[in-house]
């Protein structure tokens, strides 16, 4: 169990929980000061949905795309933008999810310690909520990544927090993002996946029931949640189109590299060695500790073995192309756990001394990308607003839906004009946001 102390404020507090709440601000504020209530690439498949002229709405929700089942992120985006009325709703969303999960990683280590943290746990604020990351926030659908990165963190704690699932409100919750994750897509059923031997085990050790302070419904609770967890993801995966999975410009752990910290070049065999350093003191932890910890070292090899595969999967996966300034669209976010999970693995198994380096390290090398991303971000901006603020002006010009389509079709829809001008008329007869201002002003578009 993880001693919980309230201690009083330190300088690593303010430096971790400044730096949370400034980049979960910065990112908030560039989602809705620069971001257009103008849907983007995948945003666009929302269209039929919200507007209410989806002719099977249960068959999108399921649909591949790309190397994506994403039902949970999809239904819960419907239903938000639909209400807000607002394409950067989906944006909104993923902020405070990542910003949540970011809070929960930064509790979960104080409390490891005893009420104590360190300016180094900065990290895991800038790993969550990069300045940049508002470029990756920027359109709805950015909420499956963001999503299952929020969901796999959250697990990591639960693993961290308490290890056997002893106490009810941990059982609870792991089992739910444990059931969650598959239906956020790929990435999510791999580390869901991952995760099944060690609720399987945590639900043998209560089952029969051994301690008395442990709930009765424990251990077949969690046996259930596998069970479930396994037969999720194998619907998932059945027909599924492996095709989608095509070859990446990038070998892997450069994918990898550019994933989580925007970095290339020589970074990436230091990252490499970092990766399997991290293995071996994990894998050391197991092997030296007994008890309930080796169950916290199992659920973290465990994990850390999920986080990985899925991280190298969306590296060969074509939905990593295309990304800004070397950034991989939403490839970041789905990194995040993993090296969340690399520098818990320091923390619990290494000795304090080589801990606390390897800990500050990692913040050294995240500010030290700082300055690139920022540079990204900019670059993003000025780019995202010349086209949105040319497609406003044709909006409100009376430019009609087809000619659009033939305009903006590769830039707004990904290549698909024809069907850009449909979904355009469909909000147009919607009156959504700024569609209707068009509809008012121009001519009437044809049913």
């Amino acid at each position: 169990m993880i001693p919980h102390t309230r201690g009083p404020i330190s300088a690593g507090d303010a430096a971790a929980w400044s730096t949370w709440l400034a980049l979960l601000l910065v990112i908030l504020f560039g989602v809705l000061r620069y971001g257009r209530n103008i849907p983007l690439a995948t945003d666009w498949s929302l269209v039929e949905p919200v507007t209410g002229n989806s002719a099977d709405f249960s068959g999108w929700l399921w649909s591949q795309e790309l190397d994506n089942r994403a039902p949970l992120p999809r239904l819960v985006l419907s239903g938000v933008v639909a209400l807000a009325r607002d394409f950067r709703a989906g944006g909104v969303l993923a902020a405070v999810a990542t910003g949540i999960a970011a809070a929960a990683l930064l509790l979960s280590l104080r409390r490891l310690r005893g009420g104590r943290a360190r300016i180094a746990d900065a990290f895991l604020a800038l790993l969550m909520l990069g300045p940049a990351h508002w470029i990756l926030l920027g359109w709805s659908r950015a909420l499956e990544p963001a999503l299952t990165s929020a969901l796999g963190a959250m697990l990591l704690v639960a693993i961290v927090s308490d290890p056997t699932l002893r106490r009810r409100g941990w059982g609870v919750a792991a089992g739910l993002m444990l059931v969650m994750l598959p239906l956020c897509g790929t990435a999510g059923a791999v580390l869901a996946l991952s995760a099944v031997p060690w609720i399987a085990a945590c639900g043998r050790r209560h089952w029969p029931p051994r301690e008395p302070d442990v709930p009765l419904e424990t251990g077949p609770g969690l046996l259930l949640v596998a069970l479930l967890v396994l037969t999720i993801s194998l619907v998932y995966f059945a027909r599924f189109d492996a095709a989608a999975f095509g070859a990446a410009s990038t070998t892997s752990l450069t994918a990898l590299a550019h994933s989580a910290l925007g970095a290339d070049g020589p970074i990436v065999p230091v990252l490499g060695g970092l990766l399997l350093a991290s293995a071996v003191v994990l894998i050391r932890g197991y092997i030296r500790v007994g008890g309930v910890e080796r169950y916290r070292a199992f659920g973290m090899i465990c994990f850390g073995v999920g986080a990985m595969l899925a991280v190298l999967a969306m590296g060969w996966s074509t939905v990593w192309r295309g990304g800004d300034a070397g950034i991989p669209v939403g490839g970041r976010l789905l990194a995040v756990p993993l090296f969340a999970a690399v520098y818990f693995a320091w923390e619990l198994y290494a000795p304090p001394l080589v801990a606390m380096l390897c800990e500050t390290a990692l913040l050294g090398l995240m500010l030290l990308r700082t300055p690139d991303h920022l540079r990204a971000a900019r670059a993003h901006r000025a780019g995202y607003a010349r086209m949105m603020a040319s497609f406003a002006a044709d909006l409100n010009g009376r430019l009609p839906a087809d000619s659009m389509g033939v305009r903006y079709g590769v830039p707004v829809a990904r290549g698909d004009g024809v069907r850009l001008a449909e979904r355009i008329r469909m909000l147009q007869r919607d009156g959504f946001g700024p569609f209707s201002a068009r509809r008012a002003r121009g001519r009437p578009s044809p049913p």
